[in-house]
């Protein structure tokens, strides 16, 4: 009985933590975002929705019909 309810606590502990790292992420992106100088985008985000997030090399190749 003292195992399973380790285990509870262990995996209570473990989502607490993520969601607390989820929230921080979120904040310092939210400071980073607003201490940015105007005009200035995030790199890690495209600068508009129609435009792919990563390069085309990064596709997979198309697959050959004779192999």
């Amino acid at each position: 009985m003292a195992s399973k309810k380790r285990q509870q606590t262990t995996a209570k502990r473990e989502r607490e933590q993520a969601v607390k790292e989820k929230r921080d992420t979120k904040r310092l992106k939210k400071e980073a975002a607003r201490n940015a100088p105007p005009g200035e985008e995030d790199a890690n985000e495209p600068a508009s929705p129609d435009e792919p997030a990563s390069p085309e090399e990064d596709l997979p190749e198309p697959r050959s019909a004779g192999a």
